[in-house]
């Protein structure tokens, strides 16, 4: 029982923590965006946009190269068993 009591707090430890970092970076990005358009303008929107646009591109990247490392795996494994 005192291990599930245990588990629970570690938890709401975490969820603590990890609320706090998504608040306090929800802030950051509006301050710092509010910094840069106002040293560059213009420019510091068109910078976060294509910073924004090109996470799905490495999202896909990414998935592409685990599913090519996981393909390794699986080839190497079928030979070795036949040798």
């Amino acid at each position: 029982m005192l291990n599930l009591y245990a588990n629970d707090g570690e938890r709401l430890l975490q969820g603590t923590t990890w609320a706090a970092y998504v608040a306090n970076g929800a802030i950051v990005v509006i301050v710092g965006m509010a910094y840069a358009i106002s040293l560059f303008g213009v420019w510091a929107l068109i910078g976060f946009a294509i910073l924004l646009l090109m996470i799905p591109l490495q999202v896909r990247t990414l998935k592409a190269k685990i599913i090519k490392l996981k393909m390794n795996v699986n080839v190497n494994v079928n030979i070795t068993e036949i040798c």
